[in-house]
Order: structure tokens, then sequence, then C-alpha cells
């Protein structure tokens, strides 16, 4: 099964009929559902929608009442002909009691008709709690069903798998390469197992008896360490990590980001002397002396044409190529411990934890806008993904956190200044990024 690429237009839904017994429950359902695909999603989040019948009011949620007239659970074949995800390229459904416990790019990558997962507990057949389709194609699927009006406690994804099958088409698995578990016969029965991107629930007990699923964080420290014997998982190419050693140690380093506010700036002119970090698409500054990138997939655009690369290539992704190196990140922070820089969220973030890592005395950010420019673009070169506002503030959230450590580990040796004083960051104190530049003595690049 072909992996799409990341341009193109992708819904996730979900659907709640009330008189389900966790009614009382689902407007929470809803929020952890969308906070799980959020904050699981690297590449591109896909737009959210809930269809529904009762109040939901979640941010970032775009609510529909429900598309067809069926009983309970049958009403998820409405969103086969909803109208507010014909204009997609690929839609997926979600159960509402399914859990997103890991990385989901795999799953909005994938490219493919309609297609289920195969049921953990029977894997002769399929399960309807997690769907795919190209919108369009399956409308004649939801007519049936309400033409059909099958009985409530029939059960659905038997009725979807053999209409499909009726209709002389194929029903794909888009699981083959995801590990997906079903807590009440998979976990339960083997508790030392470590969830996939997805847990899947049948009946009780429901997530929110069990605490939402959440282990503590020895019993995630345990899972981590039991999961290369436990999981059938192949095993994928890592470079192994390597620790900053002074690279830029003593010196001054100026931090290229992606901020529209630097479009136009000849860059080279100044900086050809100094040491710079580029992030992402800035590797095309002839003054670029590093670069980092975080996101896998625009490793997959650029990795080409950075093969020949002069300068040191850094990233915090599983990446694998000769000419990258990799450092071990954890989520959030500007931590102190040697060859561990703090992700944020964003790129740049985690190339200033770089620099502070490799010895860095004073840092100038510039391009770290986090916010549009005049004219709405969010970069100041083109970008192979939307960006909404709602990105820069899951970003800029990370803040408290990195001025915390900031302050605690680096503030007395290191100085850090923002070149863009309409910068919602606020973290550093800022100054005028060309008058700043128009000091220095100019290089010819």
């Amino acid at each position: 099964m072909k992996l799409a690429a990341t341009s193109r237009k992708v819904a996730a839904c979900c659907v709640w009929h009330t008189g389900w017994d966790a009614d009382a429950q689902a407007p929470e359902y809803v929020r952890r559902w969308a906070d799980g695909i959020r904050r699981n999603t690297l590449i591109a989040a896909p737009d959210l929608h809930c269809f529904t019948d009762g109040e939901v009011n979640v941010e970032g949620v775009a609510t529909h009442p429900l598309p067809v007239d069926l009983p309970r659970w049958h009403s998820k074949f409405g969103v086969f002909k909803a109208p507010e995800l014909a204009a997609y390229d690929q839609a997926f459904y979600f159960d509402l009691d399914t859990m997103i416990t890991g990385n989901m790019d795999g799953w909005f990558s994938v490219d493919t008709g309609f297609a289920m997962v195969k049921d953990p507990f029977h894997p002769k057949t399929m399960n309807s709690s997690l769907m795919t389709w190209k919108p369009g194609e399956m409308a004649w699927l939801a007519d049936k069903a309400v033409k059909e009006n099958p009985p409530p406690g029939t059960g659905d994804q038997g009725l979807i798998e053999s209409w499909v099958r009726g209709n002389g088409s194929t029903v794909a698995d888009f699981s083959e390469n995801f590990v997906v578990w079903d807590l009440k016969n998979d976990l339960y029965k083997n508790p030392h197992l470590l969830p996939g991107p997805v847990t899947m629930f049948h009946g009780h007990p429901r997530p929110h008896e069990i605490d939402w699923m959440l282990p503590t964080k020895k019993e995630r420290r345990r899972r981590r360490l039991l999961e290369p014997r436990v999981l059938a998982v192949p095993k994928v190419k890592r470079l192994e990590a390597v620790k900053p050693n002074g690279e830029m140690k003593g010196k001054t380093v100026w931090i290229i980001g992606g901020g529209p506010s630097i479009k136009g700036v000849d860059l080279d002119t100044y900086l050809m002397d100094e040491c710079v970090l580029a992030i992402n698409d800035a590797y095309g500054f002839k003054c670029a002396e590093h670069m980092f990138f975080g996101d896998p997939s625009w490793w997959a655009v650029h990795g080409d044409r950075l093969a020949s690369w002069p300068g040191t290539i850094w990233t915090s992704s599983s990446v694998s190529a000769d000419n990258v190196r990799r450092v071990r990140s954890v989520g959030t922070g500007l931590p102190a411990r040697r060859g561990m820089i703090g992700w944020n969220a964003n790129s740049g973030f985690a190339g200033l934890s770089l620099a502070l890592q490799c010895g860095a005395t004073k840092i100038y950010l510039v391009g770290f806008d986090m916010a549009f420019g005049a004219d709405g673009e969010s970069n100041w070169h083109p970008n192979i993904k939307e960006v909404k506002d709602c990105a820069y503030t899951r970003m800029l959230a990370h803040e408290t956190k990195m001025a915390k450590d900031f302050t605690r580990h680096w503030a007395d040796s290191v100085e850090v200044w923002n070149t863009n004083p309409d910068s919602r960051m606020c973290l550093f104190p800022k100054c005028e990024l060309m008058p700043l530049l128009e000091r220095r003595e100019v290089v010819s690049p």
C-alpha cells in the first residue's frame, strides 16, 4: 500500500450517536481523540470532524449533524456520504472509544481506496473501528445501509465487509505496516505489551473506566524495555545517537529559521564569516555551516539535495543517512544533560537547544516570527504543508518550560537575542535585525 505526499487534504472523523452508555463522557472522548491525533502527528495533522446529535464543543474539531438517520453504531455509515468530507483526498474514521497511543504519520500518509484494519482478536476478519476511503467513492454504502435499515443489534463491521465484497470490491488492510492492539484481548491478557499507535476497545472496560489508559512513568519505562522482546515489529535501521562535542564552543551562532520576516534579506552578504545554523530550508544559504531538521517528511523532499551538502547535518528524528548526525531529544525544554536536546514541537526551538549543547556563548535567532507574514504566508520559502495558527500556539506553549531551563542551566553563560521585535516568541530580549547586520563587516559570498 503506497504512502502519499503530505500536500493533499486529509480528514479524520468520529461519530457520537446519543444513547451510548458513555454519553456523559462523550465530549471528553472527542477532546482526547483530537488531542491524541494532534499530539502524535508530526507531518501534517488532518482536519478533524465529529458527526453527532449531541452537544460537542472542542477546539479545532468541526461538528456536524449525523448524515443519516440510523440507530446506534449504524450511524457511522453516514460518514461515507457526508458532504463535509467531499473536498478531501482521503478520509479516516475512528470509533470514539479508540485511543491514539503512538505516532500516526504513517496512517495519515496512506493513499488507498476503501480499507479497514484487521480485527486483532479475529485476524481473519476486518474491524470497522478504523476505516479509510476516498470521499465520493463509498456513498453507495451509506445509501444501502439506509435502504436495508438493519436491526439495531446487527454488527456493522460484518455488514460493511460483506456489502463491499458483494459489490465486487476487496477490503484492503491499511494496518499492514502498523501495530494495532485490542486492549481487552491483547493488553489485558499480556499486560507487558506496549500499545501500538492505536488501541481499540470492545465493550467494557471503556477507556474512561481505566483512567483513560494512562500508564505510570514506571510502567512506560518497563514497556519500552520489553518492547523488542514482545512485539514482532520489523526493525528499522536507526542511526546511533551522537553527543554534541563543542562544535560551536565559544562562538556566536546565528540560527536562521523560516519566519517570513527575513524574506528578501541577503543573509549571505553579512554572515559568510559567521557560525550559522540553518533550520530546514535555510540550508540554501551559502553561509550555513550547520543545519538541523526534525521532520522525516521534510527529509523525504530535501534528502537527495543534501547528499553532497558540505556542512554538518543534525536531526533528532529517526531518519537514517550517512551524512546525518542524530541527537537524542526530549519533548520540551532546554535540557542541560549532555547530548540531549529539547524538541518543543518546532525545529527552530530544537536548533536553539542544539546550539546550547554545542557550546555557543551568544545566539541570534533570525526568522523566529511564530506568526504569519503580512500576506498570510507562514515562511519565507515555499512550504510542503499548510500551517495553521494553532501550530504556533502549540509551539509557544513550550516557552514556560524553556524559560525555566534557560534560567536554571544556561543564562549565566549564554546570551540569546531574538532579532524580530514583532515576534510572538517573548522568551528572549529582542533587537532589530538589519541594524545589527549593517554594523558588521560585509564579506562577499
